[in-house]
């Protein structure tokens, strides 16, 4: 159990966390910064940081709160339980997206902000096509767990 913690910890939040900043860092400076904006202004990698620290709450309570209380329910067989497994997953992840959104929207020196609503997208087109036959909370349950 102390490993399964360590990886959430260092895997879910520190390393995709690192990795989520630093992305939305670089495309926050290069894409979003006002032109007009005097003296120039850049976002820090730290905010952007601290943007996922608020964005991953959410998710955390959703994906490892919520999943664990259906976990009987979306393990089953079935078109119904796969759907709200998915669901659930699908609903985690749009949080996780708007809450960053919000985080940076809030900076009066971004503009086009709107742009990071992007990845939703390709979430709901995969979510789309999942509902054809992959159940994510239960590959979700292997990857941690195993089989």
């Amino acid at each position: 159990i102390v490993k399964l913690a360590l990886l959430m910890v260092i895997r879910d939040f520190v390393l995709s966390g690192a990795l989520v900043a630093t992305i939305v860092w670089g495309f926050s400076n290069t894409l979003l910064l006002s032109p007009s904006q005097s003296p120039p202004t850049k976002v820090e990698w730290a905010y952007t940081f601290d943007v996922h620290t608020n964005a991953f709450f959410p998710v955390f309570l959703i994906l490892h709160g919520l999943q664990l209380v259906l976990l009987p329910v979306v393990s089953r067989d079935g078109w119904i339980w796969m759907w709200m497994g998915n669901s659930v997953w699908v609903v985690g992840l749009t949080m996780y997206v708007y809450v960053t959104y919000l985080g940076l929207n809030a900076l009066p020196f971004l503009i086009r902000t709107e742009l990071l609503l992007f990845p939703l997208l390709p979430l709901f087109a995969a979510y789309a096509v999942s509902l054809l036959g992959f159940n994510v909370a239960r590959w979700a349950l292997q990857v941690y767990f195993g089989s």
